[in-house]
């Protein structure tokens, strides 16, 4: 038997703890009790979760009524490019509505706008793609 010690490239493996640091913080609140708000609920959450989640949350804010979730939409190919939208949610009935942004930081800056009751800016528009390298 060899007893050689172990290479510096070998691997390690660490775990992450399941406890959190701190409990998470609450951005929005639904009244379970009500079905829209229950199925609103169930909606972000099977959207948000699983093996292949369609949306990563980015933020959410509760506006009266309405919910604003931020999102960036989930490609189905690593390649494939980023999308982010601002999607608008009735707790009133089962509609949803979203605006497209190029980046991360557009959309968050849009939920943002809500949260100060201004006026969300428009979504700006995405960077010019130059074909055939630079000149």
């Amino acid at each position: 038997m060899c007893f050689c010690p172990l290479s510096a490239s070998a691997s390690k493996v660490r775990r992450r703890s399941s406890l959190r640091k701190s409990p998470p913080r609450i951005v929005a609140m639904l009244d379970l009790s009500r079905e829209v708000e229950r199925e609103t609920q169930s909606m972000i959450h099977w959207n948000t979760t699983g093996r292949w989640p369609l949306w990563l949350l980015l933020g959410m804010s509760r506006q009266g009524r309405n919910l604003a979730v931020a999102i960036e939409w989930k490609p189905r190919q690593p390649s494939a490019p980023r999308h982010f939208s601002l999607i608008n949610i009735s707790l009133r009935d089962r509609t949803m509505r979203w605006i497209n942004f190029p980046t991360a930081a557009a959309t968050l800056e849009a939920l943002a706008a809500l949260d100060a009751k201004r006026r969300p800016p428009t979504a700006p528009p995405a960077p010019a793609v130059m074909e055939g390298g630079a000149a």
